[in-house]
């Protein structure tokens, strides 16, 4: 079984610091995709960079939703 490709940009390596995924680290990485896909989006095939914006999109929704259900929670308990 084959990892998906990354993209790699020339000389860059991949890093990984053992940090879990935050939303800020998600939104700052989604700043970035834009930028690029403003700037340079031809370099890329078609619908290469909307579909990691999706995943980065999808995985910070995936991580916020257990802070949403506990502030509902909370909120729930508060009026009880």
């Amino acid at each position: 079984m084959t990892k998906p490709a990354a993209i790699m940009f020339k000389g860059s390596r991949r890093i990984d610091t053992g940090e879990p995924v935050t939303l800020a680290r998600i939104d700052n990485a989604l700043a970035i995709l834009a930028r690029i896909m403003r700037d340079q989006g031809d370099l890329f095939e078609d619908g290469q960079l909307m579909a990691l914006a999706k995943k980065l999109y999808d995985e910070r929704n995936r991580i916020s939703q257990p802070a949403a259900l506990e502030s509902l929670m909370s909120d729930l308990m508060k009026s009880a």
